[in-house]
């Protein structure tokens, strides 16, 4: 099944399979796509997407938010999606994206944030 979606996704979409495979597989990448856990004790919990501000940060995208209690994925979420302990962050970030939006999880702190000029 893995190997027949994976022969229709490269007939289809080429180039983005290509970027994919690079992009995960290449040790020099920059960039990753991360799955980031928001913790019980986290200050994002009760929070909004637009709070967190990932899209604000050098280095993150987030790409999709994923709800452990339905199993369900919400590809690009509005900024007044609510954040709670079970959610799984699913973010394109270099390593120091990362590491900031982790902070931001732990402190909530917007200073831990680098807002592109």
């Amino acid at each position: 099944r893995i190997g027949g979606l994976r022969m229709a996704s490269e007939l289809v979409r080429p180039e983005v399979v290509s970027f994919l495979d690079r992009m995960l597989h290449d040790p020099q990448a920059a960039l990753r796509v991360e799955e980031i856990p928001i913790p019980g004790d986290s200050a994002a919990v009760g929070q909004t997407v637009g709070w967190l501000g990932v899209n604000d940060l050098d280095g993150a995208l987030l790409l999709a938010i994923r709800d452990q209690q339905t199993g369900g994925f919400l590809f690009k979420p509005p900024a007044e999606t609510p954040l709670r302990s079970g959610v799984t962050l699913i973010a394109m970030v270099d390593a120091e994206g990362r590491a900031r939006i982790e902070r931001r999880l732990r402190t909530g702190r917007v200073s831990t944030l680098i807002r592109r000029e």
